[in-house]
């Protein structure tokens, strides 16, 4: 009898904890009252300024790799193939054109010098994203063909499995809506929503990589993925959470689901949450390729970003055989904490 006893108290005591900590960070409904909205009007202006010296780096490997710029910028996406009727963006890429694949030959070509420092490569990385080991401390990131072209599509309102964005469709885009996509600068404005929940909820457990944002010699100033790359901190030493114990850390979790939902991040898994000095570092803040260039900076992803760290919390319980039900409880409060 004494044991069943001393059981409830446990279970009591667990779900205390849990509401204790959720409390912790997240003290009101809505712990963020008045955060700056970004949009695409201010991001340049709220972005945090480049130190000189990693300028001097990123000017100096852009010198290096002259070759690289065009392939950075996508301008030509949008432009005629010689000796076609279409631009790279309009390719039916179920049925490539020779034209077509000598300018995926370029693509290589324009690469070759930097290959072997591309990441991500089993994600077909130079059509998809670019990001590329500068020195060993900083990468530079862009997306690519594939994924503006999707910004495109679903701006346009067709089907992303469709093969080929019609000529029609593409120019129908430059006139009517601008012409541009923000997948590149997506990574930005949601660092930047992190950071501000970070600062206003006092996450010190939670890492965030230095980013900034590099104009493309030679491009107009204004903001698009034709102009801009991402420069981002590369954090030496920094292992993926599962390889820790950090998500046995009640606070961590707690943590990390107050900048997903804050930030509204997605992409959630453990490629993309590492750990160093007992705080979980978030590396990637890319959007959906999903988002439409009109809806620049949609917070529709939380429920995405949850699942992914629930994801993580069940790999981890699998990993250790442990019974983490606490933690899906804890979630769920400062989730629910939101919406009351």
């Amino acid at each position: 009898m004494s044991h069943i006893k001393g059981s409830e108290a446990m279970i009591a005591d667990t779900v205390l904890t849990t509401i204790l900590l959720a409390a912790h960070v997240a003290s009101t409904p809505n712990p963020i009252k008045r955060p700056q909205e970004i949009t695409i009007d201010n991001i340049l202006e709220l972005a945090p300024a480049m130190p000189e010296q990693v300028k001097t780096i990123i000017e100096n490997f852009f010198n290096q790799h002259p070759k690289l710029l065009p392939l950075l910028s996508g301008s030509a996406y949008y432009e005629q193939l010689p000796k076609t009727d279409h631009a790279p963006f309009s390719m039916n890429f179920n049925k490539p054109s020779s034209k077509d694949k000598k300018f995926f030959s370029t693509m290589k070509k324009a690469s070759s010098d930097v290959e072997a420092k591309i990441l991500k490569r089993k994600y077909k990385a130079l059509y998809n994203n670019l990001v590329i080991n500068v020195d060993g401390r900083w990468l530079i990131k862009t997306s690519s063909l594939f994924n503006r072209r999707a910004n495109i599509y679903h701006e346009m309102g067709l089907k992303h499995s469709s093969s080929k964005l019609p000529k029609t469709e593409l120019e129908k885009f430059i006139t009517t809506k601008g012409g541009r996509t923000f997948q590149t600068i997506s990574r930005m404005i949601y660092w930047l929503r992190a950071r501000q929940a970070q600062e206003l909820l006092h996450l010190d457990r939670i890492y965030l990589p230095q980013k900034y944002f590099m104009h493309i010699p030679g491009r107009p100033t204004i903001i698009d993925d034709t102009n801009y790359v991402v420069v981002a901190e590369k954090i030496a030493g920094a292992r993926p959470i599962l390889e820790t114990n950090l998500l046995d850390d009640r606070e961590i979790v707690a943590q990390l689901t107050h900048v997903i939902i804050n930030a509204s991040l997605f992409d959630i898994h453990g490629d993309n949450v590492l750990a160093k000095n007992g705080q979980a570092c978030l590396i990637d803040f890319e959007q959906p390729n999903s988002c439409k260039p009109s809806e620049f900076g949609r917070k529709n992803s939380t429920q995405r970003g949850i699942s992914g760290l629930r994801a993580l919390i069940n790999s981890y319980a699998e990993k250790t055989n442990q019974d983490l039900t606490s933690l899906h409880t804890l979630v769920t409060e400062i989730v629910n904490s939101y919406t009351r």
